[in-house]
């Protein structure tokens, strides 16, 4: 392709992408759903400030952690976590270590390496999360939220924790458009390791 359409492309990409980008509200909405009271919570590629602010203002504590270097390399020494959240995850604006990575994987699409990226979280938030300490994912859908939809995104959380102590714990959703934003929250077992039963899923309707 000719360098010209080349930025062209890159250049509607943006405008698509800053179009698309969530208002406070929804901020807010993805931060009401973690449950209170509130700790020290890692926060993942939302590329925005107003999720730290919503974050905090429901008294939260985001830890300052490089999360992209951090999924890449798979180091953490710090302590236990209440909260890992990963909301609306784009990368096409990852951290250079973690587009190595995906790229590493042969990944070709934005959606492959969105959904890599996704599992590479929850093997994350299971090394650093405190007993009983929540996931929380977001994703935007481009259809309309109900049984159908919420069965496949359930499936794939349980796919993407598969190995870990991530037990499933709810799903939300609030209309957008002509699709929604869907959360998805897992916890760790308190009883991490030791065969502890899965408990049954949550399922909230969508927010008006």
């Amino acid at each position: 392709m000719p360098r010209k359409e080349r930025r062209a492309q890159a250049l509607a990409e943006r405008k698509q992408r800053k179009k698309r980008r969530p208002d406070g509200a929804v901020y807010a909405w993805m931060a009401g759903l973690l449950q209170s009271p509130p700790g020290r919570v890692l926060e993942v590629g939302t590329g925005s400030a107003a999720g730290a602010a919503a974050l905090a203002s429901r008294g939260w504590h985001v830890v300052p952690i490089d999360a992209g270097a951090l999924l890449a390399r798979g180091e953490y020494t710090g302590r236990p976590l209440d909260a890992v959240t990963c909301w609306l995850l784009d990368v096409r604006e990852a951290r250079p270590e973690l587009l190595a990575k995906i790229r590493a994987m042969g990944l070709q699409t934005a959606d492959e390496g969105r959904l890599a990226v996704q599992t590479l979280v929850y093997r994350l938030a299971d090394r650093v999360l405190r007993p009983g300490g929540v996931l929380q994912i977001v994703d935007r859908m481009n259809e309309p939220f109900g049984e159908a939809l919420a069965a496949g995104v359930v499936r794939l959380q349980r796919a993407q924790s598969s190995g870990t102590s991530l037990e499933f714990a709810s799903i939300d959703a609030r209309p957008e458009g002509g699709g929604a934003y869907v959360s998805v929250q897992s916890r760790q077992s308190k009883n991490a390791g030791q065969g502890a039963p899965r408990k049954s899923p949550a399922m909230r309707a969508p927010a008006s």
